[in-house]
């Protein structure tokens, strides 16, 4: 079985990327940038939301491992700031179930308004919970917004396969609540829930390890619940009219993201399946990616697409351990009618450069997506700043960011693993954003971010992996979208306890209205940073109004 887990040290599908360094902490001059305390109404501002999967949770006088928990950092004018700060975990008086050893709470996010209340809820994705006696089967968590503004332990939805309205049962080491994805597959006023369950096995005749499946959600006026609105859909690789069968270690549910590829007003669902193999090249984890469109009745596989890296060709021909689909983005990059679909394959051999990553774009149009004008990215330090090397991963993550607020989105590239500075500093990280210029994305050297460059917080440090999580938002309400990027491995006051980095718009005309700002547990937020807590493993924004913010959402990461 391939193990999907969070930890100290981030790891590839094949390739361990170095050892755990035990050195103190490391020394930090840049400092939280704060925002007023006053002002906060609840409306106008984006809020973050921000995963510590690997949280110790205090139980009377012992400590519950890696239970996991999440923060959230509430939106001012001025930016994010740490008044009423507020953090959620499974032993929140009010909470169901109970934080336990190993749960990772916090380990995948999402928003949405679930039950079209105008206030928009959170889904916490806990892959390793156990349900009964079952272990690591998973399960998700729904917190509520409230017309107070801001979110209500109230209601709190633990759900898991074992939920009466649930299609399947829990198993031992499904991970449900691994990857999660928030769209509108139906149209109506409620938005909807697809959650991965990547290690779900079948039985046919022998068992079917690790294929994986996508239980969808239906939202209502009364939330996540089925009742008068649509039951449950559960996907997989041997549903009617999917493409191709479940097999060994496809890992169909990986990675989601939604979209309306066909601007028919109802969403449509990326699936990535990045272990699915080539039997006809016999080829091991190429990696594919489905995507099933929306209609009025919901989500209909009738029409479903099966894409891989074959479709186009060229230089992105699919290659053995590519693992195509491990991560996914929507966004409007190219026009604003029709959404386009970003396509990570971050161990994409450039040449002979072993995973130095690369990243797919299809377009949308009338009849949904398409291999017409295929764009295929890599860093080629011309386009694109810095060249490709090995085990960089670029296209790790992905998210699509409107920093100018004309509803057009850059494509912003986290390549985790990238080693920087004089002496190289390994897997320290870095994120590229790109804009279409003449017909091609670029991505100058004033759009390429990371903890070496003048501005931005933190120190480089091995293992730091900036951009490993991504959350674009509109944190200071100026209609503008700006950008959290994870640190998880950041080392403030033990190691990799974890930071997020917060840049706002126009940030490379000079950074000169909102400079970026530096977070992590302990000093104005709540908590203290402990070893190996990674806080900004998982990122989401929480919109209080307003359009809902680009639709990606990335599963955790892997060890």
């Amino acid at each position: 079985m391939k193990p999907l887990r969070t930890a100290s040290v981030i790891l590839s599908f094949l390739i361990l990327t170095g050892v755990v360094s035990t050195a103190s902490a490391e020394n930090h001059h840049a400092i939280q940038n704060l925002a007023p305390t006053t002002g906060y109404t609840g409306n106008a501002f984006a809020d973050l939301i921000v995963g510590v999967p690997c949280e110790d949770i205090p139980d009377g006088m012992s400590q519950i491992s890696d239970a996991g928990l999440i923060h959230v950092l509430y939106g001012y004018p001025s930016g994010l700031g740490p008044g009423e700060n507020a953090i959620f975990h499974q032993n929140v008086d009010g909470a169901e179930d109970e934080a336990e050893t190993d749960d990772d709470f916090g380990s995948a996010l999402a928003s949405g308004d679930f039950n079209g209340d105008g206030n928009y809820d959170i889904a916490i994705g806990v892959p390793y919970e156990d349900i009964g006696t079952v272990v690591s089967a998973g399960a998700v968590h729904v917190i509520y917004g409230s017309n107070l503004g801001g979110l209500s332990i109230d209601g709190d939805l633990f759900l898991n396969q074992d939920t009466s309205y649930v299609n399947d049962v829990a198993e031992v080491s499904d991970h449900f609540g691994y990857a999660l994805a928030v769209g509108n597959f139906n149209g109506d006023a409620y938005d909807d829930l697809a959650i991965g369950v990547p290690l779900e096995d079948f039985e046919n005749g022998t068992t079917v390890t690790n294929a994986g499946s996508v239980n969808v959600i239906y939202g209502s006026s009364a939330g996540l619940n089925p009742n008068g609105v649509l039951p449950d859909q559960y996907w997989h690789q041997n549903s009617a009219d999917i493409a191709d069968n479940v097999e060994d270690h496809d890992w169909f549910g990986y990675a989601l993201a939604a979209g309306d590829f066909d601007s028919d007003n109802y969403d449509d669902l990326a699936i990535g399946a990045p272990g699915e193999d080539s039997e006809a090249a016999s080829k091991d984890d190429i990696g594919v990616v489905h995507v099933i469109y929306g209609t009025s009745s919901g989500l209909s596989a009738i029409g479903d697409q099966q894409w891989e890296q074959y479709d186009w060709g060229g230089s992105a021909e699919s290659e053995a351990y590519d693992h195509f689909g491990k991560s996914l983005a929507v966004g409007k990059f190219k026009w604003l009618t029709y959404d386009a679909l970003a396509i990570g394959v971050p161990d994409e051999d450039i040449g002979s450069i072993q995973d130095a990553g690369a990243v797919n774009i299809l377009f949308g149009s009338s009849g949904g997506l398409n291999d017409d004008n295929v764009v295929f990215l890599y860093q080629d330090g011309g386009y694109i700043e810095e060249t490709a090397e090995a085990y960089d991963q670029f296209g790790f993550t992905l998210a699509a960011v409107d920093f100018s607020g004309y509803g057009t989105h850059n494509l912003v590239v986290g390549v985790p693993y990238e080693n920087l500075g004089d002496p190289l500093v390994n897997d320290t990280g870095g994120v590229h954003v790109l804009t279409i210029s003449g017909g091609n994305f670029t991505g100058a050297s004033l759009r390429y971010f990371h903890q070496d460059r003048t501005g931005i917080p933190g120190d480089l440090g091995a293992y730091h992996t900036f951009g490993l999580s991504l959350a674009p938002g509109d944190y200071n309400g100026d209609g503008k979208e700006d950008l959290a990027i994870g640190v998880p491995g950041d080392s403030i006051t033990a190691h990799a306890d974890g930071s997020v980095v917060v840049i706002y718009d126009d940030v490379w005309g000079g950074l000169a209205d909102y400079e970026p700002q530096y977070w992590h547990q302990g000093g104005n937020l709540d908590g203290e940073g402990e070893a190996d807590d990674r806080f900004g493993q998982e990122l989401a924004a929480l919109p209080s109004t307003g359009a809902q913010p680009s639709r990606v959402y990335l599963p955790v990461s892997i060890r």
